[in-house]
């Protein structure tokens, strides 16, 4: 009897040990396939100070957003040209980065802001500032991208049917709501709220050889298995058509915006709630994906010579 106890209890420490095994394995199994989805995760800097910080109140709840920069781990040589900046962005770094006053004012003069964008030149410019430790300062932002987080306020009473509603049109309402029930008084992180595919994506890089642009990330926003990498517009509006209806009106989560320039495509994103989006600007592997406002997400396409930016809404049908 005392061997048949000392035998069970060598099962169930094999049985514990396989057990380990299998969650150690689907844990490795989560993180090579996020890594796979995104690429290089991005580090996550927070900005200095309450510069830019905002709360927005709507059917979604109340959200609260602050800005971040996200470095890529690897940088990828952005510091050789000029670029566009969103200016809210732009002014938030300003007043937060700690330059000298006569470095802060050659920053400003070699700018020039165009409306919402502010237009930085590359960073052989921005070498020529006296200081070092400024363009140290100068040179890590222009290889840095703007970038929001958000959290959802949860109230401590009241029905959260409204809220469970705007953010469960991909159709996790349900498990939405345990969610929210069981974080009532606390606030829960966006990428939480997020379907599964924008969640894993939110906040990091894709690979070096990737082709998934806006309009891949856009469509995929709700899909458990994302489309092929590359999407092209032509192939975008054909999607589009078939799959989803022009809306006019008050926006819902998951609506695709389209945005052209001159009634040619330049960049497509994701309503979120609010004035904020899913973006994945760049070309490929250049840009991350983010949160923005709409604002600042067109705002690099808006210029003086050509139209004002048109933006068209499509919600999925079933939706």
């Amino acid at each position: 009897m005392v061997r048949c106890k000392g035998w069970l209890r060598r099962r169930r420490m094999v049985v514990v040990g396989i057990g380990a095994l299998t969650v150690l394995w689907f844990c490795a199994h989560a993180a090579m396939a996020r890594r796979a989805a995104s690429g290089r995760l991005a580090l996550v800097i927070p900005a200095s100070g309450r510069a830019g910080n905002a709360v927005f109140e709507g059917g979604w709840g109340r959200l609260r957003t602050a800005p971040v920069y996200l470095a890529h781990p690897a940088p990828q040589g952005r510091l050789m040209a000029g670029f566009n900046v969103a200016a809210a962005a732009m002014d938030c770094w300003m007043a937060t980065n700690g330059l000298s006053a006569s470095s802060a004012e050659f920053i400003r003069s070699v700018s020039e802001r165009r409306g919402n964008t502010v237009s930085l030149p590359p960073a052989l410019t921005i070498a020529n500032m006296g200081v070092r430790r400024d363009r140290l300062i100068a040179a890590r932002f222009l290889s840095w991208q703007c970038s929001l987080t958000a959290t959802l306020d949860v109230p401590r009473k009241g029905d959260l049917k409204t809220v469970v509603e705007y953010w469960g049109a991909g159709g996790n309402s349900e498990a939405l709501r345990g969610l929210l029930e069981r974080n009532r008084g606390r606030s829960v992180p966006i990428a939480e709220l997020l379907p599964p595919t924008p969640r894993l994506l939110l906040h990091s890089f894709p690979g070096r050889d990737s082709e998934q642009n806006c309009a891949w990330s856009s469509l995929s926003f709700f899909e458990p298995h994302p489309i092929p990498a590359y999407c092209g517009f032509e192939e975008l509006c054909e999607r589009l058509e078939r799959g989803y209806r022009e809306v006019e009106g008050e926006r819902r989560f998951g609506d695709i915006l389209l945005v052209s320039v001159d009634a040619q495509p330049v960049h497509v994103v994701v309503h979120v709630a609010g004035p904020l989006v899913f973006s994945k600007p760049g070309l490929f592997a250049a840009g991350p994906w983010k949160l923005e406002t709409l604002e600042d997400s067109i705002a690099p396409h808006a210029r003086r010579d050509l139209p004002a930016p048109v933006i068209q809404a499509f919600r999925r049908r079933g939706i």
